[in-house]
C-alpha cells in the first residue's frame, strides 16, 4: 500500500479491488462477495462503479487498502500510507486503519516518519537511524524508556543535560556555577568519569516546591496549546527545557523547576 495510492486510473473502484484476486486466479464467482465485503469494511459500499479519478484522497486510500487486503496476503506492507492526506483526514483514517487491520488479522509493517501515527497504530515499534535499528519495543516502553539521546530527541524529549559518572550509581551535573551530585535509577552500573546524558521528563518537572531538587532558569516564551501552555525555560546558555503547565509566564521571568532524582533517566550518548 503506497503513499500515492497507485490505483489503476482506467479501472473502477470494484475492478481495482478485484485486480489481485484475478491475478491469483480466484474463481470469478467468488470475487464479487469478497470485494463487497471489503467495500463495506472501508465504508465505500456505494462507490463500487465509480472511477477512482473521481474520488478524494481519503477515498482513494481506502480503495488502495481494500485492494491490498483482497488477496489475503501473509504480510501487508504500508509505505507512509497517510502521508499525502491533510491532518484532520489522517487522524480519522488512522483509527479506521487500525480497526481494519485488526479485523483482518494480517501482520503488517507500517513505515512512517510521523511518531503520532506509529504510536497510534503499532503493537511494536522499530526505530531506524542510518539504516540501523536503534530500539525496538512496545510504544509505551519506547516512550518511557528511550535507549539513547538520539531516540529521546526523535521522540521530542529534549530536556537533556550532560552528566558524568562519579560512582556506579551516582552522577555529577554542572549547572552554570552549581555542581550537583545525584543518585538516579540506572539499568547498568556507571564507570567513574563516564559521560552520559540525563533526561528530565517535562511531565515530571514541577513549578511548585514539591521536590527536593530544583533547576533555575529564565522564561523564553509560553506557547498556548489549548488546554495548557508549553513553557520554554533557558537552563544554561543554549539549553532550553520545555515544561507543560496551566499558567502563562512572561518572557524574561526567572523561574525554578523542581524535580525528583528518581524521575530522571540516564541515556547513553
Amino acid at each position: 500500500m503506497f503513499q500515492d495510492y497507485a490505483l489503476f486510473p482506467h479501472l473502477t473502484v470494484f475492478e481495482n479491488i478485484a485486480f489481485g484476486l484475478e491475478m491469483n486466479k480466484v474463481n470469478s464467482e467468488k470475487i464479487p462477495p469478497i470485494v463487497e465485503k471489503l467495500l463495506k469494511q472501508v465504508g465505500m459500499e456505494s462507490f463500487a462503479n465509480r472511477k477512482v479519478t473521481e474520488l478524494s484522497g481519503g477515498e482513494q486510500q481506502r480503495v488502495a487498502l481494500a485492494r491490498a487486503l483482497a488477496p489475503q496476503p501473509h504480510l501487508l506492507m504500508l509505505d507512509e500510507p497517510l502521508g499525502a492526506l491533510d491532518h484532520t483526514l489522517r487522524v480519522s483514517l488512522l483509527a479506521e486503519l487500525r480497526r481494519i487491520l485488526g479485523e483482518n488479522g494480517i501482520p503488517s509493517v507500517y513505515v512512517t516518519h510521523d511518531q503520532d501515527e506509529a504510536f497510534s497504530i503499532a503493537d511494536r515499534i522499530a526505530l531506524l537511524h542510518d539504516g540501523v535499528i536503534i530500539q525496538t519495543d512496545t510504544p509505551e516502553n519506547i516512550f518511557l524508556k528511550p535507549k539513547s539521546v538520539w531516540v529521546a530527541r526523535f521522540l521530542g524529549l529534549n530536556n537533556l543535560l550532560p552528566a558524568t559518572g562519579v560512582t556506579d550509581s551516582q552522577i555529577l551535573l554542572k549547572l552554570n556555577d552549581r555542581t550537583i551530585y545525584l543518585t538516579i535509577p540506572l539499568e547498568y552500573p556507571l564507570v567513574e568519569g563516564q559521560k552520559i546524558w540525563v533526561l528530565f521528563r517535562d511531565e515530571k518537572l514541577q513549578l511548585t516546591n514539591d521536590a527536593d531538587f530544583s533547576i533555575k532558569g529564565i522564561i523564553k516564551e509560553s506557547i498556548f496549546k489549548g488546554s495548557n501552555y508549553e513553557t520554554h525555560v533557558e537552563i544554561t546558555p543554549g539549553t532550553v527545557f520545555s515544561v507543560i503547565n496551566e499558567k502563562k509566564f512572561q518572557a524574561g521571568t526567572e523561574i525554578e523547576l523542581f524535580y525528583s532524582p528518581e524521575d530522571l533517566l540516564a541515556l547513553l550518548i
